[in-house]
């Protein structure tokens, strides 16, 4: 289903069911149990990483409960492997029928989706309490809400839903993504005869990224070239469906870089970056993966703030132009707009130059 048609469709019907069950919702004060949580995140790579933090406060504090996850299978991955999590449901057409069975089973449900109409359905229906973001439609259907901040990270945005129960936490930088011993051997044996520092470049948006956040492909070949000059072996990372625009870039460079895009799955692409000295990366979910592997990052912001979004960690950095029509994204809504721009359009992407980049480098 093309995103900007679901995003209607919840928009649309998933209001007016949100309004009609809260009609039914029981409003009185209710004890609070931890025993069973669930944790709802149905979209977005880079933000299932975002909130791992999350969910590794809630199992220090919480040892010996049940923390499920319910994803899909475009982030699944990321939690495949991760030891606080108990079980992995999927939201996807062939469980519904599982899912309408589990009514009430978690006796505390975290809405992670910054605006999605479908998830806070969902967690009221799993759910006997649920926790969620503020001041949106889907709001009537929460028991605890926190206020979705636009000057704090999202992980602090999320790390406040395990504040609101009591869980005092913080966390300087992400929490890694596992795999298995067979990611991690594909992972060494591709790495083992690379013995220059390795440079990762991520060129492409997610499917459900706005374009305004591309760089344009002059820049990447130089920036790509002047990489190699320094001794890094210069890897492009991406989707399958990207494969062709890195070529394009490559097409334009003067030395040799890998294209690997599409060759390997997300958890063997985590590991390969786990071996990388440097990720540079539009704003999209392989610029949250690098960062939660460790590596030094450098993000590249456009329509979308850095003060949400950042490549997370102290040693990470973020360009970022604040132009004044910047952020043309709005989080909270799902609002991924085309540039509003009359003239100079795309302008807060241009703007970026290769030469501050190097300088960061260096």
């Amino acid at each position: 289903m093309k995103i900007d048609f679901y995003k209607k469709i919840d928009n649309f019907f998933g209001g007016f069911l949100c309004y009609l069950l809260s009609i039914f919702k029981n409003t009185a004060q209710k004890n609070l149990n931890t025993k069973k949580i669930l944790i709802i995140k149905l979209w977005a790579l880079g933000d299932s990483v975002v909130i791992l933090p999350l969910i590794n406060s809630l199992r220090k504090t919480h040892p010996d409960a049940v923390i499920d996850v319910l994803a899909r299978n475009r982030n699944k991955d990321i939690f495949k492997h991760n030891k606080d999590i108990n079980q992995i449901h999927l939201y996807e057409p062939k469980q519904y029928f599982k899912l309408f069975g589990m009514f009430n089973k978690y006796d505390l449900v975290f809405d992670t989706e910054p605006y999605l109409n479908i998830s806070a359905l969902i967690s009221f229906w799993l759910g006997k309490q649920a926790i969620g973001f503020s001041n949106q439609i889907r709001s009537v259907l929460y028991d605890h809400v926190v206020a979705h901040k636009k000057d704090q990270h999202m992980v602090e945005n999320y790390l406040s839903m395990a504040r609101i129960i009591g869980i005092k936490t913080n966390y300087a930088k992400l929490i890694p993504v596992e795999s298995s011993a067979e990611d991690k051997k594909i992972a060494t044996d591709f790495l083992k005869n690379i013995k220059e520092r390795k440079a990762g470049l991520c060129i492409g948006t997610a499917e459900s990224a706005s374009k305004t956040r591309v760089w344009q492909n002059e820049k990447w070949a130089e920036l790509a070239d002047k990489l190699s000059d320094q001794g890094y072996t210069v890897f492009f990372m991406g989707a399958k469906s990207e494969e062709a625009s890195i070529n394009q870039v490559i097409n334009l460079m003067k030395k040799n870089a890998l294209n690997i895009a599409g060759k390997f799955n997300i958890l063997q692409t985590a590991e390969i970056m786990r071996n990388f000295d440097l990720f540079i990366s539009i704003d999209t979910g392989p610029m949250h993966l690098a960062a939660a592997q460790g590596v030094k990052t450098i993000g590249l912001f456009g329509p979308n703030t850095p003060t949400l979004w950042a490549p997370y960690g102290k040693e990470n950095i973020s360009i970022y132009k604040n132009l004044p029509c910047s952020p043309c994204i709005i989080n909270d809504k799902g609002c991924m707009p085309d540039c509003l721009r009359k003239k100079d359009r795309y302008a807060c992407m241009k703007l970026i130059t290769v030469e501050e980049i190097t300088k960061l480098i260096k």
